[in-house]
């Protein structure tokens, strides 16, 4: 039986974030009449517009893309990772097309945390760059 990885179950809900993020973000864009809070001040399209910019800076350092190899050793340190997470986790929750998003984002953060404290092992350069960033072999 494998030991369990939370550091790819973190980097898995971050994915599953930045998906329901930029779902979130089409019904900000289009459905919504320019107003996402009441009191004024965000738009829709600008809260649409955090979700992209997330997307763009995320996804790329999560997958698994083998030409991107040395750029993520960015992403191994874990508590870095968890903190992040968890506060970049907090501005999906002021709409509600975003709430999923925003556990997504604070469950990944809670998860490198996790790895943190059990003191996982990242991933080498050569694995980062060959597997896919799969866990090393035992």
């Amino acid at each position: 039986m494998g030991k369990l990885h939370f550091h790819l179950w973190a980097r898995t809900m971050c994915l599953a974030g930045l998906w329901c993020g930029d779902l979130a973000s089409i019904a900000l864009w289009f459905w919504t009449d320019g107003t996402v809070f009441p009191q004024g001040g965000l738009s829709g399209s600008r809260f649409a517009i955090y979700f992209y910019v997330m997307t763009a800076i995320f996804f790329p350092l999560f997958w698994p893309l083998e030409f991107l190899g040395r750029i993520r050793i960015i992403v191994q340190n874990y508590w870095a990772n968890g903190v992040i997470m968890v506060a970049l986790g907090i501005f999906p929750f002021l709409a509600l097309p975003g709430v999923l998003t925003g556990f997504c984002f604070v469950i990944s953060g809670v998860f490198f945390i996790i790895a943190a404290v059990r003191g996982e092992p990242s991933e080498t350069l050569e694995s980062l760059a060959g597997n896919g960033g799969g866990p090393r072999p035992e």
